[in-house]
């Protein structure tokens, strides 16, 4: 195993949960600390990771953890456990 040229790649503050939607093409990446979503794009050949338009994504409070649909379009994301109403947030994935 060898790193990918220009790893490190930054996602927000406390990132603690990534997924990768089906085709391999996009991976979602949860930034407890900063309460967003990063999303990225996947290069086939090289494995590099670039940031999708208008990423990374709000979430109003630190999301825990991530799940994607086996389709690849939709992104599901567990809002922290200190939050009292335990939320899901439903996004619209960049997949297919």
């Amino acid at each position: 195993m060898s790193l990918v040229s220009g790893s490190p790649f930054g996602a927000g503050a406390g990132a603690n949960s990534i997924v990768i939607d089906p085709t391999g093409s996009f991976a979602y990446v949860a930034n407890a600390a900063a309460a967003t979503i990063s999303e990225y794009s996947i290069n086939a050949s090289t494995g590099g990771l670039t940031a999708v338009s208008g990423s990374p994504l709000a979430t109003g409070s630190g999301p825990e953890s991530l799940a994607i649909d086996p389709a690849g379009l939709f992104v599901y994301a567990r809002m922290s456990l200190q939050e009292p109403s335990g939320r899901v947030l439903h996004y619209t994935g960049s997949g297919p």
